[in-house]
């Protein structure tokens, strides 16, 4: 019941399986977890208020939109391709992992949507003119 109780809340889970004879008991806990996979993949990504929004229906997960004023940010690292050239590939690696991160963290708790990552450049959305 606490797993359950976690995923409504959008809280972080904690990996425990739910095991059964009952069939339709064991195939809830696989969906439960299941479940809990995906938001733990999605979390570093997309605001809860969004999640809550589409999971209580007030936003739409259907594809088309609404026009509202958004304020978009592009970031970029200078001279990116020549330090990539000239790193070690693993370092790279965690350097722009935790540059991402970073960042990302950065655009959620100011309300913003990473939209996506294009090679070393990170473009995030806010709504208004914030």
């Amino acid at each position: 019941m606490a797993q359950l109780s976690s995923l409504q809340k959008l809280a972080d889970p904690t990996p425990s399986p739910v095991a059964s004879r009952i069939k339709e008991i064991h195939e809830l806990g696989s969906a439960m977890n299941l479940a809990q996979r995906t938001i733990r993949s999605f979390a570093p990504f997309v605001p809860k208020e969004i999640v809550r929004g589409v999971m209580d229906k007030s936003v739409s997960a259907e594809l088309g939109g609404v026009r509202e004023e958004v304020t978009v940010v592009f970031t970029d690292v200078r001279d990116f391709t020549t330090i990539a050239e000239s790193a070690d590939p693993d370092m790279l690696m965690r350097q722009m992992s935790r540059y991402f991160s970073v960042l990302t963290e950065a655009f959620l708790a100011e309300g913003g949507t990473v939209d996506k990552f294009i090679g070393d450049a990170v473009m995030s959305r806010a709504q208004g003119g914030q």
